[in-house]
């Protein structure tokens, strides 16, 4: 099988769906690649692996389930770390200035992210 990090998007999803690969496989190769590949290229600032994992056994279950899958259900995505969501880091591109540690996420950037949740869910 071909490294699973390099599958379209779509075909991620459709394995997913047909139950040849399972969301917690393809994020386990995607956090392996991370791992490995992030201290050179420090694309990543904040990596959750817990939440990835517990994540991809929440969309495994409902796989399982025979649930309704949305288009992207499964498929590991990251989020852009100018991006300002609770909890996490928020550089917004400023090398010369501190991150912030946003409390809240901006209303904007809700949407943004449920749009995409309900995509993946």
């Amino acid at each position: 099988m071909p490294d699973l990090t390099f599958l379209p998007a779509v075909t991620m999803a459709q394995q997913i769906r047909e139950k040849k690969i399972s969301p917690l496989e393809l994020a386990e190769a995607h956090l392996a690649r991370i791992e490995r590949l992030n201290p050179k290229l420090n694309v990543f600032v904040h990596v959750d692996p817990e939440r990835v994992r517990r994540e991809a056994r929440a969309a495994e279950a409902a796989v399982r389930k025979g649930n309704s899958l949305g288009p992207l259900h499964g498929v590991p995505i990251s989020i852009k770390s100018s991006m300002e969501v609770a909890g996490y880091r928020c550089e917004s591109g400023r090398g010369f200035a501190p991150a912030s540690l946003p409390q809240r996420t901006l209303r904007w950037w809700r949407v943004c992210a449920l749009q995409v949740r309900l995509c993946w869910a």
